[in-house]
């Protein structure tokens, strides 16, 4: 008995030491497990950002070289014109300007220098000046300014990293990116790393489809420069620079040599060893980045990855308060005899401790059940209880799956049983389990049994399903707005068959820019349109329905196709500032049998002729609307008669991917040819059957077409 007075107060502090480290290293992991999930998180989002800013880069460098395509020589005022429409330095943060490199032999070289001097460059001459076969220099880059000006003139394609980001461009007809180098216009001061975005451009005509072909039509390359440390600085907010120790290399090796950017290059010595990193990569213009993060002081903090040691200062403490008590008792006890007052004090004071114990463990917020290695519950806090809508007496000392009989032959019965065993901690979510609504539930093994903590999640559930019912009120706006934009008149004009078709490419984007209209503008004459506005969603569907009633108003008071695309050009690059449109509007005289049409950057129509029987491209470019405000645009027509067939379609059907490439206008010619059938909406369902086998069943884009015949 004198050994077991002796040894209690030790056996209490042992006790207490095990509770103490046990909830401090279950709290030190849940800190862990946020800062590694918010690390994650911030990670992913920065990674996104920068990737779609470079993305937005390339599709600036699509719609210029769009323009060299649409003319046969684009001058340096037009040019001009473009960059400061865009104002790239202010629309386009990081981007040091957008230019234009000319490909050229030895023998055009003097025609070129004089051409350009003959622009406003008087100074303008191609280096480095050695004798080659082929060159390739700088002729426009906008803004002008005096560091733009230093690489007026530079041949690209002497430098043997640049030379490699513009082969492989010219070779895949994509946009590609260089290694790093240091910019022309980095001519004073320090020289920070860069490097450029180069698209092809090629001499017009149809697209070319080898590579052979490709590198014989190639005119010239449009591109942008960048500096990767402006580019990057402005593209990471302030706030999270704060969170987070961002780097960035050029390729996937990670090392001092490779390094583009470092938000922080004043790591305090061996901090970087300790934080908490995670590496993701970065793929744009054919090209790969390895960016590196590593949580910084301030998002430790903010993960309260200090509570721990709080918590284990405050156990120890309470420890030794609770071995102090127990000594006292101890000792109480061995002078009972002499004293039955000392001993009840002793009592009264064991009494206060425990109750002092059981209040700090009342005063967690979650709920808490304790179990053993036999799943007999120990211990349940007040909050356990309320959750759970228990008394104390019907579940401390009773079997867990006896108390919660919802748990069997669940989810969440499997996860906790796994966790017991494993050792290893998990975290999910379940309804009518150890709650009747739905609850966050995280179970914590160690060696003596495992903690259950579980906090009430049904508010959260609650609105996750609003937002549901929210997305599918949206989705049936969607419908019904589609629907009101491809409603047609189809005039009943005699002699013509006309069938339509619309498909969105994903059931959340009902709502696209691909869109046709058919409308009589005056008797006897039949207007066709078929559009794509840039942009998906209900802010694509606004300019949709702006453009096709702004051209009927125009068709009405003219139909002259040429008129009624210039005065819709002005329009539209006035009052949309979200994206280019591309057009083409004909007019179908029954009485004359002939078609007049005008093109603004829109896929060409395929005309069918019974005789042969044959099928021909309608190819006449024209500049996309919404670009430069005064554009004329040239009409043409052609003769029809009874059996011809006209098929209007937008590039979703030519830029449908399958196993071998794009679908292209040259087997959407020979499926037209091939697919004809009696009426016009056999036709077109067998046309549109073809090239959806060719892409599996996957047309990623959204598909608009009309077919048009002469009975």
């Amino acid at each position: 008995m004198v050994l077991s007075h002796v040894l209690t107060p030790y056996v209490v502090l042992v006790a207490a030491l095990l509770v103490t480290g046990l909830v401090a290293y279950m709290e030190r992991s849940a800190a862990q497990t946020r800062t590694r999930l918010r690390l994650e998180t911030m990670t992913q989002e920065t990674r996104d950002t920068i990737v779609s800013r470079l993305q937005l880069y390339e599709s600036l460098l699509r719609a210029g070289a769009g323009i060299f395509a649409a003319s046969d020589q684009v001058t340096r005022d037009e040019f001009g014109v473009f960059a400061r429409v865009l104002d790239v330095r202010k629309n386009y943060p990081g981007l040091q300007g957008i230019g234009y490199a000319a490909r050229f032999t030895a023998s055009e070289k003097q025609a070129v220098i004089q051409r350009v001097r003959g622009q406003g460059m008087p100074d303008f001459r191609v280096w480095p000046d050695f004798p080659r076969q082929e060159y390739t220099s700088i002729v426009y880059l906008e803004p002008l300014d005096e560091r733009n000006r230093a690489a007026i003139g530079f041949d690209m394609m002497t430098e043997p990293v640049r030379r490699e980001a513009m082969a492989r461009a010219r070779d895949t007809a994509e946009p590609a990116a260089s290694g790093t180098v240091v910019l022309q216009q980095e001519n004073g001061g320090e020289k920070l790393p860069g490097f450029l975005i180069y698209h092809p451009v090629y001499t017009p005509g149809p697209e070319p489809r080898t590579v052979e072909e490709r590198r014989r039509r190639l005119a010239g390359f449009i591109y942008c420069p960048l500096r990767t440390v402006n580019m990057l600085s402005t593209m990471i907010d302030p706030a999270r620079r704060e969170m987070l120790d961002i780097e960035v290399y050029d390729g996937t090796s990670v090392n001092a040599a490779t390094k583009v950017f470092d938000s922080w290059s004043d790591h305090p010595p061996g901090w970087e060893t300790r934080a908490l990193k995670r590496t993701v990569l970065l793929h744009f213009g054919a090209r790969t980045w390895t960016m590196t993060t590593a949580a910084r002081p301030t998002l430790r903090t903010q993960a309260n990855l200090d509570r721990p040691v709080r918590i284990l200062l405050t156990g120890l403490a309470v420890s030794l308060l609770l071995f102090a008590l127990t000594l006292s008792q101890s000792q109480a006890r061995r002078q009972a005899e002499e004293s039955a007052a000392e001993l009840a004090r002793s009592r009264e004071a064991l009494i206060k401790a425990n109750q002092r114990t059981t209040t700090m463990m009342e005063s967690i917020t979650d709920g808490l059940i304790a179990v053993d290695r036999n799943w007999r519950i120990i211990y349940v806090n007040h909050q356990a209880l309320e959750l759970a809508r228990r008394a104390s007496q019907d579940t401390v000392g009773r079997n867990l799956w006896d108390v919660y009989p919802d748990l069997a032959n669940t989810d969440a019965e499997a996860a906790i049983r796994s966790s017991m065993s494993t050792g290893v901690a998990v975290q999910f979510e379940a309804a009518d389990a150890l709650m009747p609504e739905w609850a966050d539930i995280r179970a914590y093994p160690s060696g003596d049994g495992l903690a259950l903590y579980f906090a009430d999640i049904g508010d959260r559930k609650r609105a996750e399903k609003s937002l549901v019912e929210a997305y599918r009120q949206q989705q049936q706006i969607a419908t019904t707005l589609q629907r009101a934009l491809l409603a047609i008149d189809n005039p009943a004009i005699r002699g013509v068959s006309i069938e339509p078709y619309y498909r969105a490419a994903y059931a959340e984007a009902l709502v696209g820019g691909d869109f046709y209209d058919v409308f009589e503008p005056a008797p006897g004459l039949l207007g066709i349109v078929i559009g794509d506005v840039a942009g998906k969603g209900l802010a694509a569907a606004t300019r949709t329905a702006f453009v096709k009633s702004t051209l009927r108003a125009f068709a009405y008071e003219d139909p002259s196709p040429s008129s009624v695309l210039s005065r819709l050009n002005r329009v539209v690059t006035k009052e949309t500032q979200d994206g280019f449109v591309t057009l083409l509007y004909g007019v179908l005289n029954t009485d004359l049998r002939e078609f007049v049409f005008a093109n603004a950057g829109h896929e060409p129509p395929l005309w069918l002729i019974p005789d042969g029987p044959e099928v021909q491209d309608l190819e006449k470019p024209g500049i996309v609307l919404g670009i430069l405000p005064e554009v004329s645009y040239e009409q043409f027509r052609i003769a029809m008669d009874c059996g011809h067939r006209l098929f209007f379609y937008t590039d979703g059907l030519t830029e449908a991917r399958g196993e071998r490439g794009f679908y292209g206008i040259d087997r959407l010619r020979s499926a037209f040819l091939e697919m004809q059938r009696p009426t016009a909406a056999d036709t077109l369902s067998a046309v549109i059957e073809e090239v959806n086998t060719f892409a599996h069943g996957e047309i990623r884009d959204d598909v608009a077409a009309v077919l048009v015949c002469l009975d």
